[in-house]
């Protein structure tokens, strides 16, 4: 008596195997992506929680800047000599807290409002924008409808919500 697989059960199992590829692979590609943007909006609104801390507890203005490939690749967290805060860094005034490095790879960063090279809390905690809030839309090549927008209101609370079907978000540049 012999053991093994005959021909026709190999190629049968192969060609379920082949199917259940098919369908799988599609689903994963889209929970890579809604996980990056997830992870992209926790990043971004950790570090804006973090500098808003910061400036209550030093007492002191500081500043977000983005790094050199926009908000999507890292930013730069200091104080700010300048008390109207959004100015650049000077490293014969300000102390640099951090440099934050994002891979967010295939993400853009879009900011919504006045907030392209700036973000500034007072020694508050409060938004430091001319009476602005700040909105930030994080999007890939999905659009608006998969997206997520991280909105810092004027007392400087942060709050994000996933763009939807039903309620996309207002602007995406993927």
């Amino acid at each position: 008596m012999q053991k093994g697989f005959t021909l026709i059960e190999l190629m049968v199992t192969l060609v379920v195997l082949i199917v259940l590829l098919g369908l799988g692979i599609p689903n994963f590609t889209e929970w890579v992506k809604k996980t990056r943007i997830e992870t992209g909006t926790r990043s971004l609104t950790g570090a804006l929680m973090e500098a808003r801390s910061e400036a209550v507890s030093r007492q002191t203005v500081i500043t977000l800047a983005p790094a050199d490939g926009g908000w999507a690749a890292g930013l730069s967290m200091y104080t700010d000599a300048d008390t109207g805060g959004n100015s650049a860094y000077s490293a014969s005034d300000d102390t640099m807290i951090k440099e934050l490095n994002f891979s967010m790879g295939g993400i853009t960063v879009d900011t919504v409002s006045n907030a392209d090279d700036f973000i500034s809390f007072n020694s508050n905690g409060q938004l430091n924008e001319s009476g602005s809030t700040v909105e930030m839309a994080l999007c890939d090549d999905r659009g608006e409808e998969a997206g997520a927008l991280i909105t810092i209101n004027l007392v400087g609370r942060t709050n994000s919500r996933p763009g939807t079907k039903n309620n996309p978000l207002t602007t995406c540049t993927p």
